[in-house]
């Protein structure tokens, strides 16, 4: 199979995006591309941009810019974002992006896990539900970009595809900001078995991607357009972060950012474990910011698949402390992104 480099799907996606300049971004609210720890930059962001942040010493947030491993040079961002918000989020990217792959926005991977495909820096995908919805937003208002991109016989099979997950009935999800969740023991809702089959008989020779589909998909995936879809799909998972942050009672970045992954990860936290988490308080007045943090990852983990559960735990609790083993790799998150992980937030 033929490698497919970043670079390389950027500089196709670039002379798309030149040739497709009618098709602008759609957007709601007014919104400004400054960025927040550094200016936009005509490409990806090349090394770090400070030393690491010594000591854990809580307190107000840094100024000191992040080191991103993300190209934030074609994000559009609500214009009423706060910096230390943009920063928050930056970080939480960052983070949870790392741990999904090393492909930034144009992550890919196969059926392995049964979700059809995944795709992107957060990994959307068939059987959640999650790709879908971008699919048809490239599909509606960036057409001719679509049609560049993918063979014809390719583009009509994959948009029969989509139309046939619009008749569907929508799952049922109790809360507004909820992602459905696959790793639970019980599922929030089933896997979309029709996106999944379509994925598995028409992207795969055997495991493997055939590599005309993956090129495709890796380059759409790199426009801006889609970029920017990632990207808002990302701020609604920001909001869900930030209110169970706040249900926490502790004000510190770790607890959004620990916040943030769940969302990515586990699509949400029940009511019962924040009535639990109550209960756990009353009885533990006295326990650590980082004691009551482990508290709620194990609550959550209540509800995991134990084949999934160890790597939930340690994705969640390397957040927390700042390092940890996570997917067989030893990892220092403050010092390789440069932030306190105990900073004010």
């Amino acid at each position: 199979m033929v490698k497919i480099y970043f670079s390389s799907v950027l500089m196709c996606s670039c002379f798309l995006f030149g040739c497709g300049q009618n098709e602008a971004v759609s957007g709601g609210a007014p919104q400004t591309n400054l960025g927040s720890s550094t200016p936009p930059v005509a490409g990806p962001v090349a090394g770090p941009v400070a030393g690491p942040i010594t000591g854990p010493v809580k307190g107000p947030a840094s100024d000191s810019p992040i080191k991103s491993d993300i190209d934030f040079s074609a994000i559009i961002w609500p214009k009423d974002m706060t910096i230390n918000d943009q920063r928050a989020l930056e970080l939480a990217l960052n983070i949870t992006g790392s741990f999904e792959g090393n492909e930034s926005w144009i992550n890919i991977s196969n059926n392995s896990d049964k979700q059809g495909m995944s795709l992107g820096l957060l990994s959307q995908n068939f059987g959640s539900g999650t790709l879908q919805p971008l699919l048809v937003k490239m599909q509606e208002n960036y057409p001719s970009l679509m049609a560049r991109i993918f063979s014809q016989a390719h583009l009509t099979s994959l948009y029969a595809m989509l139309a046939d997950w619009k008749t569907q009935t929508p799952s049922i999800i109790p809360n507004s900001h909820a992602r459905i969740s696959l790793l639970d023991m019980v599922p929030m809702a089933d896997p979309d078995a029709t996106s999944v089959l379509w994925a598995a008989q028409n992207l795969y020779s055997g495991s493997a991607f055939i590599t005309q589909w993956k090129s495709e998909f890796q380059a759409m995936a790199a426009l801006p357009q889609y970029i920017n879809l990632q990207f808002t799909d990302a701020l609604s998972m920001h909001s869900a972060a930030k209110a169970y942050s706040v249900r926490t009672g502790i004000a510190e970045l770790r607890a959004y950012l620990m916040m943030f992954d769940i969302v990515d990860q586990n699509g949400y936290i029940p009511d019962g474990d924040f009535a639990d988490y109550a209960t756990y308080l009353q009885v533990n007045p006295h326990a650590s910011d980082t004691t009551k943090l482990a508290e709620l990852v194990n609550l959550r983990i209540r509800h995991v698949n134990p084949v999934y559960a160890r790597d939930v735990k340690s994705r969640k609790m390397a957040i927390v402390n700042g390092q940890g083993l996570v997917h067989s790799a030893q990892r220092n998150l403050e010092t390789e992104f440069n932030f306190n992980r105990l900073e004010t937030y």
